[in-house]
């Protein structure tokens, strides 16, 4: 079964609880494949390229040409995951793009 790599989901505190609450609905990316989300809520806040980097390919490590990246949080983490990416998968990487109109994922796909 392929992945579907989510660079972050966005997320608010909730003031009642004090936890991360997700903003969107993951959801319908599942029919692509296992949802595994990259970092967590508060990853955009962090600075340090390299570091974010090297955070991305630890996590992709083992990322097939099958799997899928979600274009979705943070759009320099997103840039950051498709590089980790596509290191793993000799430049090929399968996006997941959000349509709002037909309120579905599309697939692009880039070598």
């Amino acid at each position: 079964m392929p992945k579907v790599f989510l660079p972050q989901v966005p997320s608010r505190i909730d003031i009642a609880t004090r936890l991360w609450v997700p903003t969107v609905d993951i959801e319908p990316a599942r029919k692509f494949g296992e949802l595994v989300t990259l970092l967590p809520p508060e990853a955009s806040r962090l600075r340090d390229s390299p570091d974010m980097l090297a955070l991305l390919r630890e996590r992709l490590e083992g990322a097939k040409e099958s799997d899928f990246l979600c274009c979705i949080g943070d759009p320099g983490l997103i840039a950051f995951a498709a590089i980790a990416m596509s290191q793993q998968t000799r430049g090929m990487v399968r996006l997941l793009k959000w349509d709002r109109h037909a309120r579905e994922y599309i697939v692009l796909r880039y070598l």
